[in-house]
């Protein structure tokens, strides 16, 4: 029983043939794993850029939610009030539920190489920088009459309008915000 095998092997058409769908399956692998990692770093720009302002509007939101006029005096100027100055800081009188003292709160815009960044000062005090990584920004105080009886009904607001950038990433993600802020305190106090 003298068996003779037969050593069995691939062939060279078989060789190339596995390495061809080798490579491409390898080419079509890694071209999913780089527009993932793309995808991955442009969503997390754009959270960041989310968070960032996010925070800013919440802290402006806060501050002007408790903005009261200074002392018991309601005929004040009310353009005292909520003061936007030449140099852009914007100044509100805020009432700390804490210490039960109206406190100067001031937003401060300054710039840097790469844009701008918004400051948060409280009593010529602990600054702090809320955000960055700011294009432009403006902001302006507005109040509107309204007619009613038995006396006029006059509402402040603070229109924003700022673009943030992501100024280290390549992709240029960018997010705009617009909007109106209302301090909802200082209008009661006020009519």
């Amino acid at each position: 029983m003298n068996r003779i095998f037969k050593k069995r092997a691939f062939t060279l058409v078989e060789l190339i043939i596995a390495t061809a769908i080798l490579a491409v399956v390898m080419t079509s692998i890694i071209t999913v794993l780089v527009n993932f990692m793309r995808n991955y770093g442009k969503s997390e720009s754009s959270g960041i850029l989310l968070q960032e302002s996010a925070l800013f509007l919440a802290s402006l939101r806060n501050d002007l939610n408790n903005a009261v006029l200074e002392g018991d005096n309601i005929n004040t100027n009310l353009n005292n009030i909520i003061v936007i100055s030449n140099d852009n800081i914007l100044r509100i009188p805020v009432y700390n539920n804490a210490s039960g003292k109206v406190e100067q709160v001031f937003y401060e815009i300054e710039e840097t190489k790469s844009g701008y960044n918004i400051l948060r000062r409280v009593n010529n005090n602990n600054v702090k920088r809320i955000a960055s990584n700011i294009a432009t920004i403006t902001w302006k105080l507005e109040h509107d009459s309204f007619i009613a009886k038995p006396k006029n009904i006059i509402r402040y607001n603070i229109l924003l309008d700022a673009e943030f950038n992501n100024n280290k990433e390549k992709s240029g993600s960018s997010l705009k915000l617009k909007t109106a802020v209302f301090p909802a305190r200082l209008n009661r106090q006020i009519n």
